[in-house]
């Protein structure tokens, strides 16, 4: 996962470095020399690199926005977010690629089951944008990972919160069903929570009372 974060990284970077749909990039020769760190793989050079620099000169924005996608990269989540505020903080119209950013990066860890991680990061992206699209489906994947009952139940009602169309709701239904066939002394819990999230019919046709 490592390494398909850090793709993502060298590819902002060259996207900041010569895309003509940003401001042509002033770079500090700090910044610069954190980059070329970073293509060389010397990550920790690069980091100590930016955050000596950002002390002097903290409104400084590609330092504050290279330093936070490797602070997210290394899963240090509470740095990454305080430089990724002040790259809102200094460019608002930044934020939809902040969020973009956080949104990948969560489901790369969801994919790779680091379920905490990846709820953590995808938080903070629903933080920056509440309305941000795909939260139901993203919770539902993690409830269908988690292993802990209480925090299945916690994710998938989460997911409903956020669900929108009635096929939304149905799949949230059919994983308490599946809950409620796994766990037979919590089978009307579940059962009762599926009738909650799509209504009698459908459970009564997948899972008939008894």
């Amino acid at each position: 996962m490592k390494g398909l974060i850090s793709r993502m990284v060298l590819l902002l970077l060259a996207l900041y470095l010569f895309a003509g749909a940003h401001e042509v990039w002033a770079a500090s020769k700090e910044v610069q020399r954190a980059s070329a760190y970073v293509k060389a793989g010397k990550r920790a050079l690069a980091v100590n690199t930016l955050e000596s620099w950002l002390k002097r000169t903290p409104d400084d924005f590609d330092a504050n926005w290279l330093l936070a996608t490797l602070y997210l990269e290394d899963g240090n989540y509470e740095k990454a977010r305080q430089n990724f505020d002040a790259v809102i903080s200094l460019k608002p119209a930044q934020k939809v690629e902040v969020v973009a950013l956080y949104r990948k990066t969560s489901t790369t860890l969801l994919e790779n089951n680091r379920l905490d991680e990846a709820k953590e990061v995808f938080d903070q992206a629903m933080q920056y944008d509440p309305g941000l699209w795909g939260a139901q489906r993203f919770y539902l994947k993690l409830a269908q990972k988690a292993k802990d009952q209480a925090r299945k139940i916690d994710y998938a009602e989460k997911a409903l919160q956020y669900a929108v169309t009635e096929s939304d709701r149905h799949a949230v239904a059919k994983l308490f069903l599946q809950m409620a066939l796994d766990t037979p002394a919590l089978r009307q819990t579940y059962r009762q929570k599926a009738v909650q999230a799509a209504g009698p019919e459908l459970v009564d046709q997948v899972f008939p009372r008894t």
